[in-house]
């Protein structure tokens, strides 16, 4: 099965847990499992936090383990505070049910600190090791130790409007005064970023200190510190902040609402996590401006996969209302596969889409990024109806 961002196994004798981390979330098994109570096989308690289809991946797993064993899924709150504080209060009481955790990267050497945590060593290290990014990795260690084995990791990047500004900026500064001279020219300007007081504004402002070469943290990580780089990174927030540039709801924003402001045209610039501009959207989160935009198409949907900040979603799309011809440089971006009379088409949508498997639905797609052709004459469609244009962000 998929292993969620950190994992903790835990030992019965001593409340310790192994962990599998990554760079969002980490997944750990215990080393012993629960019993069955009854007699029965087995009982491995996995502690994650909510995730469409998640029931389904435990539930093919237990099928396939064939009464070896049994995963029971114990959903955690959505919030990773609320995540935090309940499994921290179980592994201090020593709750001998705690076997596979789903933990944030920032918790991995708390976790193993405390003897929560179970080190990976011989060919299950190597297993994690082998083809991991460092980075990721990085924080699965403590104290040159592995405690856990990385799923997925995120990064922070900067989208810009290319019919806005023809080269991106290389500075904090020097976008803000970009977004200024937009401003002053009666144009899109706002630099949308997470102003929010959650995990989104303490990633900026990591990258603001990573800029400014600062440190917040000692290099053994025993200490916090607040060195001149990580200074001017506050005062560099402070200058963004105040700079007239930022949205009117910059201390309450978010990355879906940020993306979603930055896609409705408002925007210059957006620095924002785990957010990619996308071709695909649930037609029913698009705002009329971006509909414009683009055109759409009604399918049954086959599978939901939650990944997080994305949901990637598996349509079948056949018939006349779109056949795989038309389709066909559809496919080229989106690695579907048209094989046969029916296409299967695979989409990343929001998080918040609330698309379920097995119905129809309905998916806008951005002509600024994808063309149709008519089956018949190979005629362009997109550009003959004088829909195709630049990529709105850079």
């Amino acid at each position: 099965m998929s292993e969620p961002d950190g994992a903790g196994v835990r030992r019965r004798s001593r409340a310790r847990a192994v962990a599998v981390a990554t760079a969002l979330t980490l997944l750990a098994p215990t080393a012993a499992c629960s019993s069955g109570g009854d007699g029965g096989p087995p009982t491995i308690n996995l502690y994650y936090p909510p995730e469409q289809n998640l029931q389904k991946v435990v539930d093919d797993c237990n099928a396939q383990a064939q009464g070896r064993y049994r995963i029971a899924y114990q959903v955690l709150p959505r919030q990773a505070d609320e995540q935090r504080v309940q499994m921290v209060r179980r592994l201090a009481a020593q709750d001998s049910g705690m076997d596979v955790l789903g933990l944030d990267v920032t918790w991995t050497q708390e976790f193993a600190s405390a003897d929560w945590i179970r080190e990976w060593t011989g060919e299950d290290r190597a297993e994690v090791e082998r083809g991991t990014l460092e980075g990721p990795l990085a924080t699965a260690r403590y104290e040159d130790k592995l405690f856990a084995a990385p799923k997925n990791t995120n990064v922070q990047l900067l989208w810009y409007r290319a019919d806005l500004v023809p080269q991106p900026p290389r500075t904090w500064d020097e976008m803000i005064e970009q977004a200024r001279a937009l401003k002053d020219q009666g144009k899109p300007y706002q630099v949308l970023t997470m102003g929010a007081q959650y995990e989104g504004l303490v990633v900026l402002y990591n990258t603001m200190v990573a800029s400014a070469g600062g440190e917040i943290v000692s290099s053994d990580g025993e200490k916090a510190v607040l060195d001149a780089g990580a200074v001017r990174a506050l005062e560099q927030l402070k200058r963004l902040a105040t700079s007239g540039v930022v949205s009117a709801s910059f201390s309450n924003a978010t990355e879906d609402p940020v993306r979603l402001e930055f896609q409705s045209g408002n925007g210059a610039f957006q620095v924002n996590l785990g957010i990619r501009p996308e071709h695909f959207e649930d037609a029913e989160l698009v705002d009329d401006d971006t509909r414009q935009r683009g055109m759409e198409f009604e399918a049954p949907v086959d599978i939901v996969e939650s990944m997080g900040s994305d949901k990637y979603v598996y349509f079948t799309v056949e018939g006349e209302r779109a056949s795989a011809a038309e389709l066909e440089e559809l496919a080229a971006d989106s690695g579907a596969d048209f094989a046969g009379a029916g296409s299967s088409l695979v989409t990343r949508l929001s998080a918040e889409s609330t698309v379920t498997e097995g119905e129809n639905r309905r998916v806008w797609f951005n002509l600024e990024k994808i063309h149709l052709f008519d089956p018949t004459n190979g005629r362009n469609l997109t550009l003959h109806e004088g829909r195709s244009g630049g990529a709105l962000g850079g």
